[in-house]
C-alpha cells in the first residue's frame, strides 16, 4: 500500500489505525485470537509493523475501538484530512488512485 503513495511527498502524513484482528484465528497473517488486553493489542500492532514492514505511523485504538467507531467502523476506510484538520475526502474502502487525486486537488 505504501508504495502506491510514495510520490506524494513529505508534506503528506499517513497514519494507520490498528483496531482489531480482521479474521482472528482463521489462519490469516497472525492466526491469533482477538486481543484480551490493551498490551496484547499493542503487541499485535507492533508485530504487524515489523512483519509487514509498515513504515507509516501506527495508532492503536483503545479496547472499545472508540476512534474506529467514531469514523464509521468499516474495515478498510481511508480519510484525507486537510491542514486545518477538516475531512476533505473519505472512502469506505481505501482506493489509492482516489486518495492520490484528492491529495493533489488540495494542492491545486
Amino acid at each position: 500500500m505504501e508504495k502506491a503513495f510514495e510520490g506524494l511527498g513529505d508534506d503528506v502524513v499517513f497514519l494507520v489505525l490498528y483496531t482489531r484482528e480482521p479474521h482472528p484465528g482463521e489462519g490469516d497473517f497472525f492466526d491469533c485470537p482477538q486481543p484480551n488486553s490493551y498490551e496484547e493489542k499493542l503487541d499485535y500492532a507492533l508485530r504487524s509493523i515489523d512483519e509487514l514492514g509498515i513504515a507509516a505511523k501506527m495508532l492503536v485504538d483503545d479496547m472499545d475501538d472508540a476512534v474506529h467507531k467514531m469514523y464509521g467502523s468499516l474495515p478498510n476506510m481511508a480519510y484525507v484530512i486537510d491542514k486545518e484538520g477538516r475531512i476533505a475526502a473519505k472512502w469506505s474502502w481505501i482506493d489509492p488512485p482516489s486518495v492520490i487525486n484528492s491529495v493533489n486537488s488540495l494542492r491545486a
